[in-house]
């Protein structure tokens, strides 16, 4: 089993900024390997916390969305729970 992600981010290409957001979010709630949805939940969750200097309360509410994906993301490591998970 492989651990490495790559949602295809480049910092110095803005063109691929919107797309790769987009990419993790798809990531986050389970389209692809267990792998990418427990680092796409850990993204959405560092950004959120680091954000909530200016609001806590809405980097609070994305924390407490993006914490069950990510428990997901690990019972996915279980070889007969992924191959029953839908997405």
């Amino acid at each position: 089993m492989s651990a490495s992600v790559d949602f295809g981010f480049d910092w110095a290409d803005p063109r691929t900024w919107l797309r790769s957001g987009m990419n993790v979010g798809k990531k986050a709630i389970g389209t692809g390997t267990p792998a990418e949805q427990i680092v796409s939940n850990l993204l959405i969750i560092v950004a959120a916390a680091l954000s909530s200097a200016v609001t806590w309360g809405a980097g609070l509410l994305i924390v407490l969305l993006a914490l069950p994906f990510l428990g997901f993301g690990f019972l996915r490591l279980v070889p007969g729970v992924n191959g029953r998970w839908p997405l």
